[in-house]
């Protein structure tokens, strides 16, 4: 479900593609307004429905609010889960959270925060930071936010009708990954998508260092531009929000998120605010040639997904907390299974037996 956001954005990409062809030929002031406008009326229909939004389970476990978290796991598994299925849940997410021993309202924001820092969590907080950065760090902000205009100086076919059309790609692609996901597993659907970006990116670059290019050349340039889009929605856009929301710890999993996403922001900012230097004269003038420079960061997010990201395919936010509590290398993972209410039970233990010795200490 968290990887079908992406296809949400997509499906409003297209939409707004297809606005901007239409009012493409409007000569007046309306052709910008209209598309403008339209841009209020989602995120006015998504405030309006905030208000019936249930409230994460788990995150009412940690608050000891077990009725409503009953309540709230209900309404996600209704119909699909007998009520015997449900307790179950519940009984696994109040183990696993009981087992962190602490209680949100007596911790402060600062102290919280700087709990996703600490050894017990940065490797987490890391894997979260890097994958926020390669889904913008990657040449999506160039290829979604400039693409039209990097099409139109190419100088072959409507730039907007090419958006249009790369809209319609990398949705279908977005769709076809929501279902291979659950096939394939999200590793190498992740090292594919990549590499897929990487390698196109890079021959775009190398097209790019033609001088007086010919229409040939011009068209290899947008098919790599094609290509490098339904790589980038098999892999990062598609994979990265649910691996940045699965792989926190439930202790700090809304702030380690919410760290992440700001770092996706400020990534995204940054190459919005800096694209327009590196591709057009009188300053760098790169064109085409700035896909090595993406080209290259691709890669070296292929070397990332591949040492750095978990296989959690299968697994419950429970299993994924006990197998980094237990320190289970990120290879393992795929064939790691670890019992959450024995670890629980491990762990409440543990803390008892240091409560006694304390305790004996004191006496």
């Amino acid at each position: 479900m968290v990887a079908s956001y992406n296809t949400a954005l997509l499906t409003g990409m297209l939409i707004m593609s297809l606005v901007c062809y239409g009012t493409s030929e409007i000569p007046s002031k309306t052709s910008y307004l209209l598309p403008i406008g339209l841009f209020y009326c989602i995120p006015a229909i998504v405030l309006a429905c905030t208000f019936w939004m249930p409230e994460s389970p788990r995150w009412l476990v940690l608050r000891e609010r077990h009725k409503e978290a009953l309540n709230a796991l209900r309404l996600f598994r209704e119909g699909k889960f007998s009520e015997e299925q449900i307790q179950e849940e519940l009984a696994s997410i109040q183990a696993a959270c009981g087992s962190h021993h602490y209680k949100p309202s007596e911790i402060g924001f600062a102290k919280l925060w700087l709990q996703i820092w600490s050894r017990k969590h940065i490797k987490r907080t890391g894997i979260v930071l890097a994958t926020n950065f390669f889904l913008h760090g990657t040449g999506n902000a160039f290829a979604g936010m400039y693409g039209t205009l990097f099409f139109k100086s190419i100088g072959t076919v409507n730039p907007f009708v090419l958006t249009v059309v790369n809209s319609v790609v990398t949705l279908i692609v977005s769709i076809m990954t929501l279902f291979l996901v659950d096939i394939i597993s999200r590793r190498p659907l992740l090292l594919g998508g990549s590499s897929v970006q990487a390698s196109a990116l890079l021959i775009m670059g190398g097209l790019g260092m033609i001088s007086n290019p010919s229409q040939t050349v011009k068209g290899g340039i947008i098919a790599m531009m094609m290509i490098f889009g339904t790589g980038y929605c098999a892999s990062w856009g598609q994979l990265s929000h649910t691996i940045t929301a699965e792989l926190p710890s439930a202790e700090v999993r809304d702030l380690t998120y919410a760290t992440g996403s700001l770092l996706a922001i400020s990534t995204q900012a940054a190459m919005t605010f800096g694209l327009p230097y590196l591709l057009n004269p009188p300053y760098a003038a790169l064109g085409p040639r700035v896909g090595c420079i993406f080209g290259s960061l691709a890669a070296v997010s292929v070397g990332f997904a591949f040492f750095c990201v978990p296989e959690c395919y299968g697994k419950s936010l429970e299993e994924i907390d006990a197998l980094f509590n237990n320190k289970v290398p990120i290879r393992k993972f795929k064939k790691g299974h670890i019992d959450v209410r024995e670890e629980a039970k491990v762990g409440e233990a543990m803390v008892d037996h240091k409560e006694f010795k304390v305790a004996e200490g004191t006496v």
